[in-house]
């Protein structure tokens, strides 16, 4: 089991997953719990603020999560200040999104429970979100 999916994402190949660390913040942001979160996934009554925000969580850098753990507290379930709009943002409004709550559903599975590594991934490119066996 393992606790992030390998994706294509925005084009390029990477490990996308939530640090177990920063799942109290994704709860806070998220208005309820990533367990929740997931239901809504699976039930098909996620928004695309689910989609997004699940995704800036996955997509945080190693400082990123490094600043969300200083600011414990301070500020819970906020992410570090970002200048425009986030490159997640950009890519929900320039293509089709249930894909993409596809793989937040997948992320989210990985943190909370890990995940097999045969079902742990996600290509945009493929016409189902689902790479191609």
């Amino acid at each position: 089991m393992q606790d992030y999916v390998d994706a294509v994402f925005d084009g390029t190949r990477q490990r996308m997953g939530i640090p177990r660390s920063v799942l109290g913040n994704l709860d806070a942001e998220i208005g309820g719990s990533a367990f929740a979160a997931l239901r809504r996934f699976v039930e098909g009554q996620w928004s695309r603020r689910d989609v997004e925000i699940t995704l800036e969580y996955a997509t945080l850098t190693p400082g990123e999560v490094k600043w969300i753990l200083n600011m414990q507290g301070a500020i819970a379930g906020h992410r570090p200040p970002r200048v425009g709009r986030s490159a997640v943002a950009i890519l929900l409004d320039e293509k089709p999104i249930a894909p993409y709550a596809e793989l937040a559903a997948l992320i989210i599975e990985a943190a909370l429970y890990g995940i097999a590594p045969a079902v742990a991934v996600f290509d945009e490119g493929a016409g189902d979100g689902k790479e191609a066996a």
